[in-house]
């Protein structure tokens, strides 16, 4: 997905995804129109295992199931796997 420079996007910085699913979750109460993911897990040499920007739209991210977060009941997260998120590129 190509947006321009200058578009305004969530920015979502994922410290790790979920392992089992190998998917993220998104605060619904942060999602916007346009939304970059960052997943900042790095492997044992310190290198970004997902070293690209990922994207997804808001009315995408709408479609996804929504589960509680187990410590915090009342933060509601969308559950998107990393495979149905796009990589992000900005037009320079």
């Amino acid at each position: 997905m190509k947006l321009g420079r200058l578009t305004p996007a969530q920015l979502f910085k994922i410290k790790a995804p979920i392992w089992g699913t190998r998917s993220v979750g998104l605060a619904t109460y942060k999602v916007g129109v346009h939304n970059e993911v960052h997943i900042l897990t790095e492997d044992k040499d310190g290198q970004r295992i997902y070293p690209q920007p990922f994207y997804i739209s808001g009315a995408d991210v709408k479609k996804y199931p929504i589960e509680p977060v187990p410590k915090y009941p009342n933060i509601k997260l969308y559950v998107i796997p990393i495979t149905d998120m796009e990589t992000l590129e900005r037009e320079k």
